[in-house]
């Protein structure tokens, strides 16, 4: 590899300081911009489940606002309990782990990016090795790349367990690769530790996509590293002992699950959520829906992740025609191509299935811009790091404004409502006992440091001191109230508004249980 220069190190310093004011942006944006609680009735369930592991120690099948058990492994809830537990309520505190998993995401893309391009450095095209000497830049570069696009930006706050899972498949295909271009067993082998536990925790997060680790290493085995004989670099990865640790660690939330209610393990879990996503692909009721997928799948990377996807598919394109070789980055495209295969399988259901393909898109996208520059030369080598960098600053900037001031949270307001409410109400029950009356799958409980699983039974609402209920509930004035008003006084309608009355004042003054509000998808 070519020595570092006056120059490139100049260029690293300066990418550096973009890629972090990109982070810096994308974040901030994101963080502070208009919050999306009960945005989404997945993302209250998710935070009802972390209330309920840290309040009740419902550690393997956490129950939901309305008293439902979780139908995903629990892991993003057991890393934001602890914090809840000590006391911060705070919508930061539940999606504190996300923000931590986009962000150690990022720093994997940097270790990935720089290894695979430093590898062109043998390259037989001057560009190649041009870009292999800034490998360094470059792949901090490609870190801010993947966390400025608008399906990071989203899921690094979105309480779901989606970016846990992007991390740990990203940190399981780094190592694999790895893995299998260690051509000392030996030295393989902390590599292939990774690999196995990274698969494994992507099974503790999320499930099911941790089988596209052994997938992926039969397919390199197969298509990049046939000439050592593809069963000797399979068997570097130690499988034999690699894929039982795999398979073991979510059994470490899936056997005391099923101890505590075996009938919901093995129907809901098992048979909904893991046999149906298998069977949906192919679907007698829809015959042409994976036919459908092989378009809608990539409309997912042209959508969720713009605009890396527009230079990462023009090199897949001169890869496919021959102008450009994969050569070093021929295991990023069997991921993406992995990735690809498993979600046309399951019909391209979700596009957060769909993220895992984004880091390994991203370096594509990254090598993909500098080798075009380095074509039409309109700016010197060592100013394609910064130039990169810079891109990422204005798009991160760009998708964390959009996802502050124009998201559907930003619109409705309804988010910073709740969360305000809850600030307002907080002084005011301290440590007394609340029953939760109608407000669905509303978050607010968890903001308040409780957790409801339903609606109230006589013996909790006998006991309460204070009670919370849609606005209207009773014919008495509310403790205090949320939501925003019209010019004319009245509640504006696209914000659900919630509000806090004296038990006694309650219960003397009705005796039906409000409607339950719609659910905010």
């Amino acid at each position: 590899m070519t020595q570092a220069t006056p120059r490139t190190a100049a260029s690293f310093r300066l990418t550096a300081a973009i890629a972090l004011l990109a982070v810096v942006a994308c974040v901030g944006l994101r963080v502070l911009g208009a919050s999306d609680l009960h945005q989404n009735t997945d993302q209250s369930k998710t935070m009802a489940f972390t209330a309920d592991v840290a309040f009740n120690a419902e550690l393997f099948l956490p129950r939901d606002g309305i008293g439902e058990r979780t139908l995903k492994p629990p892991l993003i809830n057991w890393l934001g309990a602890p914090l809840v537990r000590a006391g911060w309520h705070d919508e930061l505190a539940y999606k504190l782990p996300c923000i931590l998993a986009g962000l150690l995401t990022a720093l994997i893309v940097v270790f990935a990016a720089r290894w695979l391009l430093e590898r062109f450095a043998d390259s037989s095209s001057d560009a190649a090795r041009t870009i292999a000497s800034l490998a360094a830049p470059l792949a901090i570069a490609t870190g801010a790349a993947w966390l400025a696009s608008p399906s990071a930006i989203k899921h690094l706050y979105f309480l779901r367990p989606d970016v846990l899972q992007t991390m740990f498949l990203t940190i399981a295909w780094y190592g694999a690769t790895r893995c299998l271009a260690e051509p000392n067993a030996k030295a393989a082998r902390p590599w292939a530790a990774i690999t196995w536990l990274g698969a494994g925790g992507a099974a503790l997060a999320k499930g099911p996509m941790a089988l596209l680790v052994p997938l992926y290493i039969i397919a390199l085995a197969l298509l990049v590293h046939r000439s050592v004989g593809w069963l000797r670099a399979i068997n570097r990865t130690h499988w034999p002992i690699g894929l039982p640790v795999m398979l073991a660690m979510p059994l470490i939330w899936l056997a005391p699950a099923w101890n505590v209610d075996p009938e919901h393990v093995r129907s809901s879990l098992l048979g909904r959520e893991l046999m149906e996503r298998v069977e949906r692909g192919s679907s007698e009721a829809d015959p042409f829906r994976m036919l459908r997928a092989v378009v809608r799948v990539p409309g997912f990377f042209l959508e969720r992740f713009a605009p890396w996807a527009i230079p990462a598919f023009i090199a897949i394109a001169l890869w496919i025609t021959r102008r450009w070789r994969p050569g070093p980055l021929a295991p990023a495209l069997v991921w993406i191509v992995i990735v690809y295969a498993m979600n046309i399988v399951s019909a391209g259901r979700s596009g957060s299935f769909v993220a895992p393909a984004y880091p390994a898109t991203a370096i594509i996208a990254v090598y993909a811009i500098a080798r075009l520059a380095l074509m039409l030369r309109p700016i010197t080598p060592t100013r394609l790091a910064p130039l990169v960098a810079a891109i990422a600053l204005v798009a991160g900037a760009g998708i964390g404004a959009r996802e502050a001031f124009l998201s559907r949270g930003a619109r409705t307001g309804y988010g910073n409502e709740l969360a305000a409410f809850a600030d307002t109400i907080r002084p005011t029950i301290a440590d007394d006992q609340v029953a939760f009356v109608g407000i669905g799958y509303a978050p607010l409980p968890p903001l308040l440091g409780r957790h409801r699983a339903g609606e109230p039974d006589e013996e909790r609402l006998a006991g309460a001191a204070w009670i919370v209920a849609p606005a209207g509930s009773a014919p008495i004035d509310p403790i205090a109230l949320s939501g925003d008003f019209n010019e004319d006084g009245s509640l504006r309608k696209d914000i659900f508004p919630l509000a806090l009355y004296r038990a006694e004042d309650f219960r003397s003054t009705t005796t039906l249980t409000p409607q339950t509000p719609p659910d905010n998808d």
